[in-house]
């Protein structure tokens, strides 16, 4: 998954979610939202904590914003 220098990755995933924020000075915080729009998780990312733990979803699909302005939006599956 793959926004303007903002990557996450695996979209099909199990344990963690890894953003790569090469281009991120600043930590970031992030929600993820299940598909009716309920917020599930939050949290901050930054160079040095970059895993997103989901091991605690159900299966099924997910959306993940971040970004300083919230504007990024990656859809993920949890197996």
């Amino acid at each position: 998954l793959m926004e303007g220098d903002m990557i996450f990755y695996p979209s099909l995933a199990n344990k963690y979610i890894m953003a790569d924020l090469s281009f991120f000075d600043e930590p970031m915080e992030f929600i993820i939202y299940d598909l009716l729009g309920k917020q599930i998780k939050t949290g901050i990312l930054s160079k040095e904590n970059n895993r997103i733990d989901i091991s605690e979803l159900t299966s099924g699909f997910y959306f993940l914003k971040a970004g300083t302005d919230w504007s990024k939006v990656f859809k993920f599956m949890k197996k």
